[in-house]
């Protein structure tokens, strides 16, 4: 049977299972009893004693925070904060749901109402996690689970007996997988083989080029359905031309690479260099559309890593040649 969560791939479903799990902590399940123990033991970092939690339940949205789960311990009032990602980054929510939180527990303070022990603070990514997105988060005092940690987290949990959580921690499992493959994916269709293409050009290709002049990134490309490798000319803004490697046109062997215009302000006299360069000097072929200015001809192959760097070698070096006019 295929696994749900590889249709179920938004934030949205990953909120749904965390809530069901939580909502499920004494249920008839003990499987399902167990993984919500480990969980929560992770996320109170074995502060409380799980079999002694009470009124648990959890809301969506609070303060328009992914995940709250409100429980009694001992009499006293606690809450579990989650912040949960699959693919996009911490932009600067933290602090502000720092401040939503302070100002309800000294509300509740100040109305003689029963104030909340403690809040634990927890940012929950199914993916890897930048450094700097790590110092936001670690600045902002959340607790982080990354994808590393939440496969440590389900390790040899792989078999509960129920459907729901075996199909979640299956997904964990190749989400894992995928960020560590250093193997060309074969298909571009999944949010895993977008994982996998992000891994193959962060693994295989980008540590093997030179960089002599240009920089390199890897990002899917927002709502678009290809992961991007990105080339700009060292030292320039994100309003320069910029050479785009798309994953969805490198499978089956196949190579090809754009020179793109988003976000460039329309400049006659510049785009008219631009286009004389590539004609005189490259092998792209010169276009006219709104947003790109050149492509590489058709029928390229790359079969090995070898010669896929090759060709984004060349290529590099004639964008670089394209944009030797290109000024600030």
């Amino acid at each position: 049977m295929k696994n749900l969560f590889d249709y179920a791939t938004k934030e949205l479903s990953q909120d749904a299972f965390l809530r069901w799990l939580f909502e499920n902590h004494d249920c008839e399940n003990e499987e399902v009893v167990k993984i919500c123990k480990k969980v929560f033991n992770a996320f109170t970092k074995d502060s409380l004693n799980f079999s002694k939690i009470e009124d648990l339940k959890t809301t969506a949205q609070w303060n328009k925070i992914d995940i709250s789960v409100w429980f009694k311990y001992d009499g006293k009032d606690y809450l579990i904060v989650i912040e949960d990602k699959t693919i996009s980054e911490e932009h600067k929510q933290l602090d502000n749901y720092n401040e939503k939180i302070n100002a309800h527990c000294n509300w509740l303070v100040k109305v003689g109402e029963k104030p909340i022990e403690k809040v634990y603070k927890i940012f929950y990514k199914t993916a890897k996690i930048s450094n700097e997105e790590k110092e936001r988060i670690d600045k902002a005092g959340w607790s982080i689970f990354d994808i590393d940690s939440i496969y440590n987290l389900f390790l040899n949990d792989n078999s509960t007996f129920n459907d729901v959580l075996d199909y979640y921690i299956a997904y964990v499992y190749k989400l894992y997988s995928a960020y560590y493959t250093n193997e060309k994916p074969k298909e571009n269709n999944t949010n895993i083989d977008f994982v996998k293409w992000e891994s193959y050009f962060n693994n295989s290709i980008v540590p093997h080029l030179n960089k002599n002049g240009y920089q390199v990134g890897v990002w899917k490309a927002g709502q678009y359905p290809y992961i991007c490798l990105v080339i700009k000319k060292l030292g320039f803004s994100e309003k320069s031309p910029y050479l785009e490697i798309r994953s969805r046109d490198c499978l089956e062997d196949n190579f090809a690479a754009r020179i793109l215009l988003y976000g460039v302000e329309r400049d006659a006299e510049k785009f008219s260099i631009l286009k004389e360069n590539i004609k005189s000097y490259t092998s792209f072929i010169c276009q006219n559309y709104k947003q790109q200015i050149g492509e590489t001809p058709k029928g390229l192959k790359a079969t090995t890593d070898e010669e896929f760097i090759t060709l984004v070698e060349k290529f590099t070096k004639e964008f670089l040649i394209v944009m030797k006019d290109w000024s600030l």
